[in-house]
C-alpha cells in the first residue's frame, strides 16, 4: 500500500514537471515571436509537439508560430490536429475559422465559427467573425 502511494506521488510529480516544462516552452515561443526570432520559436514549437503529440495545446502553439511565419496552410493543419485532439476549445475553433476564411474556404470558416459559438455562445470575437464572414468582409 505504501509503495502504491509513493508510486502515485512520483507519477503526479512527473506530470507536474512535464506541464511546467510545457508552460515554460510556450512562454519561450511567445517571447521568441515577440522578438522576431521565429526560427527559434518554430524549433521550440516543433519540439513541444514531438514531446506532447497528443496535446492540443502543443499543436495550437505550433499553429500560432506557423501563422506568424506566414505558413497559413501549415497553421491550418496544426489547428485541425488541435481540434481533433480537443474539439471543445472555442478559441482554437475561432482561429481555425480565421485561417479558413483567409484561404477562401467560407463554408469551413462558417462551420468553425458556429462550432465555437455553440461551445461558448457569448464568445464575442467568434460572433463578430461570423458576422463579417456573412457580410463578405
Amino acid at each position: 500500500r505504501d509503495l502504491h502511494r509513493v508510486d502515485r506521488r512520483q507519477r503526479q510529480m512527473c506530470i507536474r514537471d512535464r506541464v511546467c516544462r510545457m508552460e515554460q516552452d510556450i512562454a519561450k515561443i511567445e517571447a521568441c515571436c515577440r522578438s522576431g526570432e521565429t526560427d527559434a520559436a518554430l524549433q521550440i514549437a516543433r519540439r513541444l509537439v514531438d514531446e506532447f503529440p497528443d496535446l492540443a495545446t502543443a499543436h495550437s502553439a505550433l499553429a500560432a508560430v506557423k501563422s506568424v511565419c506566414g505558413d497559413a496552410r501549415g497553421a491550418r493543419e496544426s489547428l485541425l490536429q488541435a481540434v481533433r485532439l480537443n474539439p471543445n476549445e472555442s478559441s482554437v475553433l475561432n482561429r481555425l475559422g480565421l485561417l479558413h476564411a483567409q484561404a477562401g474556404d467560407v463554408d469551413a470558416a462558417r462551420d468553425a465559427f458556429e462550432r465555437a459559438l455553440r461551445l461558448d455562445p457569448h464568445y464575442k470575437e467568434a460572433a463578430e467573425n461570423l458576422k463579417r464572414l456573412s457580410l463578405g468582409r
